[in-house]
């Protein structure tokens, strides 16, 4: 098969919930992303990079809707995931139900994901068929197949030690418990009933088995129910029995919670709930401007921004990781790595009345000289009739990068100014618009900057890249899941569902492969 090249997304500052999908088995390589924010795929299917979930607004569902349970476990493996836990204990904001919360990584590094065909450190690998699954969720449900029934916290300990101890990767998983919560319950064990939701967003590139193993396992251990939600895959009957709810969408995540909040209410402080959440995510920090008007759970009471001669000044969230990805992305020449795009300046407004171009201007705040970002025309908004929102994404010009880093570079903080020609008028969306105004048609807000580097690293090519579902064959599975991808493509050498031989597009030719690598896995 040659050479695999897989990519890397390295994004700066937005984040994205995007299209899912599983990685054939690899010989002993590992996969390695980042990201704070759990992505989910489009309720379309469509793989565009803007939709997302991030960590405070699922502590603001989680809220809402199991706010009557007993007890809340969640474990997660998802880059830069110890963001939940920053976000569970936010003195404001923070997680109000018992917790237990275990993830894969603290929140500012990279969780892996691997499989290879050896066995190795340390001894005793999660097997699934002829594969060795390595990973935060690998160990997570190997625990579970071998202790039925630990406790929350022996749950996480475990993983995390046989994690540690793997030489294939390089990770510090994050616990943390809330006041009041009880380590020692058991994860399927609460007052009344138990329940469990696998939810996988945004599993580009990661593995399917060891969720496949672990919903196996949970329904083993006699929940009251137990809902998985994964992939691109449809709700469908598993032939080991449970079904697949459906794929890993928002609207399906919070469908999942209505449901567990129907529970839950039905028995206040007596159901527990145990969460397993995996994907990819992506760094955010949008310097969302919450001013003191703001009414949380109102729409539409983000920063406003008039029109007038002196400009809106915001202030905008950098630091050591800003400076280093915006030089590594925007200006140096590493061939290991190439731009997808340059950075992006964008803003995201509930509401908006533009007739001319809007400046925005970047500074230091200290009386150090401007960097004229640009004029962004109101011909860019990107708007939903019937809606006052707006939404701006465009490339900020290189020499503006360059003088940016040339004068301000490792600043905490920098100055964003928007300047608008009086009678214009916009409102700053917040996140209250995403989650609580019907008529806000995107799934973004605040103002920042964005950007993402590719990286491609050569790899062995899967021994048996028609094994779709990671069972160890090919077989009718496979065959449906091919089908079912028919027509998609993407950047060659990218993986993508379907398409067995890495040329960017599911036809015909890996139809004809995959017949040809009929039967068992060599």
């Amino acid at each position: 098969m040659g050479i695999l090249n897989r990519h890397i997304a390295r994004p700066l500052l937005a984040a994205g919930l995007a299209a899912l999908f599983v990685a054939p088995a690899l010989a002993n390589e590992k996969v390695k992303e980042t990201g704070i924010v759990l992505r989910m795929q489009n309720e379309d299917g469509e793989l565009n990079g803007k939709k997302r979930v991030t960590w405070p607004s699922i502590v603001k569902m989680l809220n809402d809707k199991l706010g009557n349970a007993q007890q809340v476990n969640i474990y997660t493996d998802v880059c830069n995931d110890g963001g939940l836990i920053k976000a569970a204990m936010d003195a404001d904001n923070g997680l109000t139900p018992k917790y237990v919360i275990g993830t894969s990584i603290d929140e500012c590094d990279s969780s892996e994901d691997g499989c290879g065909n050896i066995n190795e450190n340390p001894p005793g690998r999660l097997k699934v068929g002829s594969n060795y699954y390595f990973s935060y969720k690998a160990y997570l449900t190997k625990r579970i197949k071998a202790m039925p029934k630990p406790t929350v916290k022996q749950a996480h300990d475990s993983a995390d030690a046989d994690a540690n101890a793997d030489d294939d990767l390089d990770q510090d998983a994050q616990y943390k418990a809330g006041p009041g919560a009880n380590e020692g319950l058991k994860i399927d064990e609460g007052m009344m009933s138990s329940h469990a939701l696998v939810f996988g967003g945004d599993c580009n590139s990661l593995y399917f088995a060891p969720v496949r193993e672990l919903y196996k396992c949970l329904r083993a251990l006699g929940f009251t129910e137990e809902h998985l939600y994964y992939n691109q895959y449809s709700n469908q009957n598993l032939p080991e029995g449970g079904k697949m709810s459906g794929p890993g969408t928002k609207a399906n995540f919070m469908k999942a919670l209505m449901d567990l909040k129907a529970c839950v209410d039905m028995n206040p402080g007596k159901e527990t709930v145990t969460m397993f959440l995996f994907g990819h995510g992506f760094q955010e920090d949008k310097n969302v401007c919450r001013p003191p008007s703001a009414i949380p759970g109102e729409p539409k009471q983000g920063e406003p921004v008039p029109g007038s001669d002196e400009g809106k000044t915001l202030g905008l969230a950098t630091g050591p990781d800003f400076w280093a990805r915006i030089k590594e992305d925007a200006l140096e020449d590493d061939p290991t790595l190439h731009a997808v795009e340059l950075p992006h300046f964008f803003f995201a407004a509930s509401e908006h009345f533009l007739t001319s171009p809007m400046i925005v201007e970047l500074s230091d705040g200290l009386g150090g000289p401007p960097v004229f970002a640009g004029f962004f025309d109101p011909a860019q908004l990107q708007t939903v009739p019937g809606s006052d929102a707006g939404l701006i994404e465009a490339p900020l010009d290189p020499r503006a990068i360059g003088d940016l880093v040339l004068l301000y570079d490792g600043l905490p903080q920098l100055e964003m100014r928007l300047q608008l020609v009086p009678g214009d008028f916009l409102r700053i969306a917040i996140e209250d618009d995403l989650f609580h105004d019907p008529t806000y048609p995107f799934d973004t807000y605040g103002v920042g900057i964005r950007t993402e580097v590719v990286g491609a690293t050569a790899m062995t090519a899967p021994p048996c890249s028609a094994d779709l579902d990671g069972d160890g064959a090919v077989g009718s599975s496979d065959l449906a899941l091919l089908i079912g991808t028919w027509g998609a493509t993407a950047p060659a050498g990218t993986l993508l569902l379907g398409d067995v031989n890495f040329d960017g597009v599911v036809n015909a030719t890996d139809l004809a492969e995959l017949i040809g690598l009929w039967g068992p896995c060599p």
